[in-house]
């Protein structure tokens, strides 16, 4: 059986936003008809976010979703908690590489 083009678009109207192709989804938009499930605005901000979790930039990142998106971390404690673990450890690392 075949996919249907409307799950093919979707999912690459989703590849490009994730990814971060701001330009290349506006243009997908209005070929295929297939509009995003968020603001096409947005995409260079929430890459900055996910830079800035790379980066080890948690403060910023947290700053950043808060400014973006106001109640997501506060409806979503779970994605805090995994932030904020993740700052310990990496914050547990870097001690441990200037010890040892």
């Amino acid at each position: 059986s075949s996919v249907p083009t409307e799950l093919v678009d979707r999912f690459i109207m989703d590849y490009l936003v994730i990814e971060g192709y701001k330009d290349a989804a506006y243009q997908f938009a209005q070929e295929s008809g297939v509009q995003s499930s968020i603001d096409l605005e947005t995409i260079s901000d929430r890459v900055e976010i996910r830079q800035a979790v790379i980066d080890g930039d948690f403060e910023k990142a947290i700053s950043m979703v808060n400014t973006l998106e106001p109640k997501l971390l506060e409806d979503n404690p779970e994605l805090l908690w995994a932030l904020r673990r993740q700052q310990l450890v990496d914050l547990l690392h870097q001690g441990r590489g200037e010890s040892g």
